[in-house]
This record gives C-alpha cells, structure tokens and sequence, in this order.
C-alpha cells in the first residue's frame, strides 16, 4: 500500500468535513444572529398571526399571515419596518398567505385585476376603492395605497385573497401571494 495514496484520502475527508463543518456553523450562526430576531420582531406586530421564513439563494422569503380583522397595509408596513431594523436588505420577498378558494382567485384575475392595472397604467387612484369593489360584485373588497404598493383585500366569509402590487414592478403579474 503506498502512503502517498492514504494521505490524501486522508487530506480530502478532512477538507470536506471542515467545508461542512463552516457552512453548517455560518448557517447557525446566521439563524441566530439575523433570521431568528427578524422572525421574533416581525411576528411581535400587533397585525400579524404569524411568520415564516424560507432562506433562498437571493436572501429571505418572508411568509406572512395577516391576523383576521387586521388591516393589511398595517400588517405589512409593520412587518417591513421590523425587516428595515433588524435584517438590512436581507429580506429579498415579502409574501401574503391568504386563504382564497379558485373561484375567488378567478374573480380577482379576470376582473379585479384589470381595474388595479387600468389605475397602475394611467396613474388615476381617484374612486379606485369604488371600481374595485364594484368589479368584485358580491365579495367584500378593500384597496388601500402607500407610496409604492396597492394593498388589495377581498373577503367572503372565512375566504380571504390579500395582494401587495408594486405598483411600478408587478403590472404584469397582479402581485404575489403564497
């Protein structure tokens, strides 16, 4: 048996548990130091249910659940300025869970969706509420508006469709949701 052979299997089996060893103990440390106290401060709002937390190879998915009675916008403004003060552009995606059926996911997109796209395109927020609303027909709607974002709440019963749209990115895709 030739020594050289077994002094470098020996030298790749303890590279190999070292890289595991750093990137498991760098994957700690950042739960502890970064993920952990952004989930804690985000679900201390007074309008959020819950957190939860997906690492991707872009940063942080934040998953939010939005208390039932709870204003959306509230919900999420709170939320970002937890992840402005503890996470500092971590956080790459902020999603709304929400509790829709296909029927009124299939409202939203083949008639709400065009009257928050007509109002995105043009510029006009004047009477948005209104439209939408009246798009929405039986189902409880509610649009809301910051300097960046439309906040959009349907609700039927136990069912409810929350959107955050960006208002200058997310024209096409009518926002996001989990």
């Amino acid at each position: 048996m030739d020594l050289r052979q077994i002094r470098w299997s020996i030298a790749l089996v303890v590279a190999i548990v070292l890289c595991g060893v750093l990137w498991f103990g760098g994957n700690a440390i950042r739960n502890l130091t970064v993920t952990r106290p952004l989930l804690n401060a985000m679900a201390s709002a007074d309008s959020v249910e819950d957190v939860e937390m997906i690492n991707g190879t872009e940063g942080l998915t934040v998953i939010l659940t939005v208390k039932e009675g709870a204003d959306l916008q509230t919900a999420y403004e709170a939320a970002m300025a937890q992840a402005g003060l503890h996470a500092q552009n971590a956080v790459a995606k902020v999603l709304v869970k929400d509790s829709n059926d296909a029927a009124m996911a299939r409202l939203f997109r083949e008639r709400v969706a065009f009257v928050l796209h007509e109002a995105i395109a043009t510029g006009h927020y004047a009477g948005l509420p209104d439209r939408v609303q009246e798009a929405a027909g039986f189902t409880r709607a509610t649009v809301t508006i910051d300097e960046r974002h439309l906040f959009v709440t349907m609700q039927t019963g136990d069912q409810r469709l929350y959107r955050v749209i960006n208002r200058t990115t997310d024209v096409k895709t009518g926002g996001e949701t989990w």
